[in-house]
């Protein structure tokens, strides 16, 4: 047999997945549910990696499937990927349960992914069985995880799980082989008269515990809580002594079966997200927005630097400018911004993810006080940016020797008429104007924006060779990236992650496309075809642009053809524009 995504599920919500799963790869799913049953451990095939999909019963595996997962041939592919359903989102210790099955196979351990589906254990009388609104909510969101287990099967890649320890996976087989023992009694189970005597309930059975006696069903001792008998009657007529009684028989037939048309309509039709009004300072108040963690450096009026964090910065002239430019937001009665309005320099200094460094920077946030306040006790230290190397005589702010990147800017204040604001008067702790600007300078009465022309981009020559060079993972600086003010006692930031690439997709044209597009150039300039295929990968919308700067390096360069050595030198440019 060849199939690639394995699955028990005993109340659909791993089928769920498992079916969902193989719909986004192209493959084919297997119900264990008959395998299981009668002890069928013949081979299964397949030429792509195995993917398993089970529930989590008590943070594990369910031991009668670890037992018979142990004893399952396997042939074909080596790499084996899990999926875990649980109605928490979380396996507790099944991946190292998992892991230790694959690993004894001498097969490829790949990882796991956790989805989190509508709790079906109706055995227990405190927990609460989730609304249908609920339900539907979780079936949609359970989307985004089996599309990130799919990402990773489809490229083959490793997924990165949390470690489990030998002591945390002896504990949880431990609680999950002492639960079943004592706490999973098969003895509350029993139909009640609306039994039909069908026999599903024997049929869906994994352990084959259920018999029918005089067309009524006995369950024996072994049992493991799967519920899959009270999920799938037909006409809900098995109860868990009185703990069931009263609450919804859960199967996810209910949701995506034929029987399910008008729920499937609502899980399609109803909104899995819910508004929030933006109020003030939304992008933290109303949003989570990841931002950068920068100090600003900017000139006193007796010249010294002084330093203020901000995360309101972005790119903001990128191309087609005689000048590149970040956009700079604050509070327009700030140090920082009073200083730009008075002596329009700034540097914008990238720290490293370090807790003593974000510290500090939190403590240089405090509003109110001066710039002899916040400098005191300073933790970092300041030198001569190249500005002030080109320009002896004048003043310009520091840099923080400990950033990782800094860039040396100035404020654009001819851009919205903004040449004309000057700084608030002393005691005033905001403006009145008869009119703001729109993107530039004194914005409101309380926020300026700062559109800031890139002079310098000073960098640490490690980092500074990568971008030149071609980064890898290792090459990226560890920026932390903040969220602000939460409440009004943190502020939040994001450790710094390992970097992890996405291969572009490779769209690669014909050369006699890029010929055609060169061809309509008005120009003497020609290419070869060896030439045209250096830039064949580059996408349509951009070829005429990259045409042009051929072409215009060729005219400057007395170039009449271009052959494979011209197109190298030109693709090299922008590598030795940058250093």
């Amino acid at each position: 047999m060849f199939v690639m995504i394995l699955y028990f599920s005993a109340t659909g919500n791993t089928k769920y997945v498992a079916e969902m799963l193989a719909k986004k790869l192209g493959d084919e799913s297997l119900d264990l549910i008959k395998r299981i049953r009668s002890n069928d451990h013949s081979v299964i095939r397949s030429q792509k990696p195995f993917v398993i999909c089970t529930p989590i019963y008590v943070s594990y595996i369910p031991l009668f499937l670890e037992e018979f997962l142990r004893k399952q041939k396997f042939a074909g592919n080596r790499k084996v990927y899990f999926v875990f359903t649980s109605g928490g989102g979380h396996s507790g210790a099944a991946g190292a349960a998992a892991e230790n099955i694959v690993r004894r196979k001498k097969m490829l351990y790949m990882g796991y992914v956790d989805v989190k589906m509508p709790n079906n254990y109706m055995a227990l009388k405190f927990i609460p069985s989730p609304s249908d609104e609920k339900i539907i909510d979780m079936l949609k969101e359970s989307r985004i995880q089996v599309f990130r287990a799919a990402h990773a099967v489809a490229r083959e890649k490793r997924i990165r799980v949390r470690h489990i320890t030998q002591a945390e996976n002896a504990a949880t087989k431990a609680l999950a082989v002492f639960w079943k023992r004592f706490m999973q009694p098969s003895k509350d189970f029993h139909a009640t008269d609306k039994c039909i005597g069908c026999g599903k309930c024997a049929s869906v059975c994994p352990l084959n515990n259920i018999e029918l006696r005089d067309g009524r069903p006995v369950w024996n001792a072994s049992c493991a809580h799967c519920m899959a008998c009270i999920g799938n009657c037909p006409v809900e007529a098995i109860e868990y002594g009185s703990k069931t009684q009263e609450k919804p028989k859960y199967n996810i037939k209910k949701y995506s079966g034929k029987n399910g048309a008008a729920i499937r309509a609502a899980l399609e039709l109803k909104s899995g997200f819910t508004s929030l009004r933006p109020v003030d300072n939304f992008y933290q108040s109303s949003l989570f927005f990841p931002m950068p963690v920068v100090l600003v450096s900017t000139l006193t009026d007796d010249g010294k630097t002084t330093c203020g964090p901000y995360s309101l910065i972005a790119p903001f002239y990128v191309a087609g400018k005689d000048y590149y430019a970040f956009m700079l937001v604050c509070r327009n009665s700030s140090n920082t911004a009073q200083n730009l309005i008075k002596n329009k320099k700034c540097v914008v200094n990238f720290l490293p993810d370090d807790s003593g460094i974000f510290r500090e920077c939190v403590r240089l946030g405090w509003p109110g006080d001066t710039p002899e306040e916040k400098m005191k006790d300073f933790a970092f230290h300041l030198e001569e940016g190249h500005r002030k190397a080109d320009d002896p005589r004048g003043t310009y702010p520091k840099v923080i020797t400990e950033a990782v990147q800094a860039v040396e800017c100035t404020w654009v204040d001819t851009l919205d008429g903004a040449q004309n604001d000057i700084p608030l008067e002393d005691g005033a702790d905001h403006y009145e104007l008869e009119k703001y600007h729109d993107f530039n300078g004194i914005t409101s009465p309380y926020g300026a924006h700062f559109v800031l022309k890139i002079e310098k981009i000073l960098m640490k020559p490690g980092y500074r060779d990568a971008i030149v060079n071609g980064v890898k993972g290792a090459d990226f600086p560890p920026l932390p990236v903040d969220y602000g003010y939460r409440d009004s006692k943190n502020f939040w930031y994001h450790k710094h992650s390992k970097m992890i690439p996405e291969l572009l997709p490779q769209r690669q044209t014909t050369v006699s496309s890029v010929r055609y597009a060169a061809d309509r150039l008005q120009t003497d300039v020609r290419f070869t075809d060896e030439a045209l295929g250096k830039i064949a990968n580059v996408p349509r919308i951009f070829l005429p642009t990259v045409l042009k700067g051929c072409v215009k390096w060729a005219e400057e360069n007395n170039v009449k053809v271009i052959d494979v050595k011209e197109m190298e030198i030109i693709n090299d440019k922008r590598s030795k524009e940058k250093s």
